[in-house]
């Protein structure tokens, strides 16, 4: 059996995939692994956390660790990874002359600022560059979003989403305990765009600003849900079930969907939500194959590790 660790997903490319690094050999392979309509078998062991690459802020493009140095699990990389990455998240609380010259250069594109909409009522605010916006928030997992103001650089951008997020109308985070509720929760792109032009209405009243009302709204419910999911029941759900005993087992089932970091698992009566984040780093063994003639529909299957 190949040894290899969850080190990402995506959606910018032909379907929704899994990202593997290969550990055995002199050095990683970096593997795609097609999900969208697949029937899928994961099985993960969390005894031992793997730093998985690091990240030129520049190229977009991740390397996974050549050392393929075990981590703290407190620790998402190893020393050598973050330093190569030379990148801080908090760029605006320090002086610019702290941070790497790849994070200046990246902090001096043009950045934007979005309002991402998950369900309801819950809308977020948050800033990205330009370029990658879109990519952004499909990781999120916001099911709508729209460009409040577009900034010359991320310094401008982030004094914006600092002074938005005081008003206390949007948040910053949304967590994935409250994305699991809101996955399969039935969602209307007519209401989030009347939510969305509340948000701003408000917003304006607040800062005394006059941003854009009636921006274009931008779904993403076609690149996360099969045409197939998305006309189905399995849409009117509240939630699906989130809590796996991870370590050691395996768990065998459809692919339904990939909404942000949650997969969703399942059949035409029942369904399971997995959180990849919480499988990153960590050594996985994935099958792919095509779905199965459907039959009776049953439960989730996990076995012993």
């Amino acid at each position: 059996m190949t040894k290899e660790i969850l080190s990402g997903y995506g959606f910018d490319g032909p379907g929704n995939y899994l990202v593997t690094d290969t550990l055995d050999g002199a050095t990683s392979e970096r593997i795609r692994t097609l999900i969208s309509g697949k029937h899928l078998r994961i099985t993960a062991n969390m005894q031992k956390k793997v730093c998985t690459w690091s990240y030129d802020l520049l190229s977009w493009a991740s390397t996974p660790c050549p050392q393929k140095r075990t981590v703290e699990k407190k620790y998402d990389t190893c020393f050598d990874c973050r330093r190569k990455s030379g990148f801080n998240p908090a760029f605006y609380q320090v002086d610019k002359s702290s941070l790497s010259q790849r994070q200046r250069e990246y902090n001096e594109q043009p950045h934007l600022v979005y309002l991402a909409h998950f369900w309801d009522d819950i809308v977020k605010v948050g800033i990205a560059n330009e370029r990658r916006w879109r990519i952004r928030l499909l990781e999120q997992g916001a099911r709508s979003a729209t460009i409040l103001w577009k900034f010359d650089d991320a310094y401008q951008a982030r004094a914006l989403e600092a002074e938005v997020s005081k008003t206390g109308l949007v948040r910053e985070r949304v967590m994935s305990a409250t994305k699991s509720k809101l996955i399969l929760a039935p969602y209307s792109i007519q209401k989030a765009s009347t939510v969305m032009r509340g948000t701003i209405r408000s917003i304006n009243d607040c800062l005394g600003q006059e941003f854009p009302i009636d921006a274009d709204l931008l779904s993403f419910d076609e690149t996360y849900f099969p045409a197939e999911f998305r006309s189905s029941q399995t849409m009117n759900r509240s939630s699906g079930k989130t809590e796996m005993p991870w370590d050691g087992y395996t768990v065998e089932w459809s692919v339904m969907g990939l909404c942000g970091d949650g997969l969703i698992l399942g059949n035409a009566s029942s369904e399971q939500i997995i959180f990849l984040k919480s499988l990153f780093w960590y050594l996985v063994d994935i099958h792919i194959s095509d779905i199965p003639n459907p039959g009776p529909p049953s439960e989730a299957q996990f076995s012993l590790f």
